[in-house]
């Protein structure tokens, strides 16, 4: 109930994120729905980029040939999306998936579509292999299929209706069912695990973890450090290891943050005896931290958290039985250890 109510109250003061990554489900049904309406233009894509996601310069994420059409490449659109500070339309309360997952997922997914005919996508027929090589197993991988067979169904029902006046060859429409990146990136949000959360000892780990791990010469974390936490996961076959050393040029901070979030979803350790930060839990006060952390630097100074704290200890209906949290700490805080101080009050 803490929790909740300490989180509950920025959503009053704040109408969107200061900033914000990865993508969600309406903005991948958004670029899904252009897609599949042959929107493919430079004018189209400029405009959805800039209105519905708030980048400024929005030619600066894709390429068109000279006449403006059919050349955008959609993975690397959606790579450069995920890995964007965007303004609105984002959240980290709503379920994403962070550019870590993003880029490991298109990996995985052009390694099957190269083999394929299908100009990049993947048939319906193809999908099982593809899950299984991210651990899904067959009561699963069956429930996703099923799903999409009656989705492809509606889709072919709305199309036939609205095109009454030609005529269509309903075999020749079947043909059609092809998944794009888009499509995919939404099939695996979309079972995405819940997860069990974090509790207070592996929150302290990612504090260590994230001042003594080595750095790049960007300031983002070694690749490699990166690539242990998610071989840990075993959310793949271990073929796949490699496609877990992203090359991203971020700040260290900001990954912290997206490593504890996708921690919190896919350990697979369920805690029963230890007192835990749910997934809901962590979500809020990602969104809490990126709403307050006015620079966007990923880090809280001591003027950001004081902002926070005093917000939060006038809207609180109950206050916690440790007493409100003081500003009592020197320095920035990374996530990892706001975290830890408000755990240690709203347990």
């Amino acid at each position: 109930m803490h929790f909740k109510s300490a989180v509950i109250l920025c959503a009053l003061y704040f109408i969107t994120s200061a900033w914000s990554i990865g993508l969600n489900s309406e903005q991948l049904c958004v670029i899904i729905k252009l897609y599949e309406n042959h929107n493919i233009t430079e004018k189209n894509i400029t405009q959805l980029t800039k209105e519905f996601f708030g980048i400024r310069e929005p030619k600066e994420l894709f390429d068109c040939d000279s006449n403006g059409t059919n050349s955008v490449d959609l993975k690397k659109w959606l790579l450069k999306l995920a890995y964007k500070d965007k303004k609105t339309n984002d959240s980290f309360e709503t379920q994403m998936l962070t550019p870590f997952e993003v880029e490991f997922f298109l990996s995985v997914f052009t390694e099957h579509a190269n083999g394929s005919n299908q100009d990049g996508c993947l048939s319906l027929q193809q999908l099982p292999s593809v899950l299984k090589d991210l651990k899904l197993d067959d009561t699963e991988i069956e429930k996703v299929v099923e799903k999409l067979k009656v989705k492809h169904k509606k889709r072919n029902f709305l199309k036939l209706n609205y095109m009454t006046s030609k005529f269509f060859n309903l075999n020749s429409i079947k043909a059609q069912f092809v998944i794009t990146e888009a499509d995919f990136l939404l099939i695996m949000l979309e079972i995405k695990p819940e997860g069990y959360g974090l509790v207070r000892q592996q929150i302290e780990k990612f504090i260590d973890w994230f001042d003594n791990c080595p750095k790049t010469v960007s300031g983002s974390i070694e690749p490699t450090e990166i690539q242990k936490i998610f071989i840990e996961f075993g959310m793949a076959d271990p073929k796949h290891d490699s496609k877990f050393l992203f090359k991203s040029n971020r700040s260290a901070e900001k990954e912290l943050m997206e490593l504890m979030m996708v921690t919190a979803e896919r350990s697979r350790t369920e805690h029963i005896e230890e007192k835990c930060t749910y997934t809901d839990i962590v979500q809020m006060f990602l969104n809490d931290f990126a709403k307050y952390d006015v620079d966007s630097d990923g880090f809280f100074t001591e003027e950001e958290f004081s902002t926070y704290l005093e917000l939060a200890r006038r809207e609180m209906y109950d206050p916690p039985k440790g007493g409100h949290p003081q500003n009592d700490y020197v320095g920035n805080i990374n996530f990892a250890k706001f975290l830890k101080i408000m755990n240690r009050y709203y347990e």
